[in-house]
């Protein structure tokens, strides 16, 4: 009887089962978008880190001394969180991420996006 009892419990109603997909859908997504976002920043990091190189040897100085970790933490957070946004606008349009044109929409926003973002930030701080 126990043993029976204990089987019921543990096993999920289909509505808590809906639930729990749904639930997974959405994170999944929105962590791909955070991911996806990411990356496109990742791209200008590139480009940024070049130039910081290209800067510490014409300054005849270490690229330690000019780089800023916390800058490149901020500068990637940026693109994920544009990653979220652009997903989020374009969420019926979805459907499943292995279209090939979300995926690149949502990398492009994570690019385009950061500037956009840092440029809300500083012109609302000003």
């Amino acid at each position: 009887m126990i043993h029976l009892f204990l089987a019921q419990a543990a096993t999920p109603s289909p509505a808590d089962t809906a639930a729990a997909i749904t639930s997974t859908g959405i994170l999944t997504k929105l962590g791909a978008a955070l991911l996806l976002g990411a990356v496109g920043q990742g791209a200008r990091v590139i480009v940024g880190l070049k130039k910081t190189s290209d800067e510490a040897k014409a300054k005849n100085t270490s690229f330690a001394a000019l780089f800023d970790a916390s800058q490149l933490l901020v500068s990637l957070l940026l693109g994920a969180i544009a990653g979220v946004f652009a997903a989020l606008m374009m969420w019926d349009n979805m459907g499943s991420l292995d279209s090939r044109q979300i995926l690149l929409a949502l990398v492009v926003a994570g690019y385009a996006g950061a500037d956009f973002i840092e440029g809300f930030i500083r012109s609302a701080g000003s």
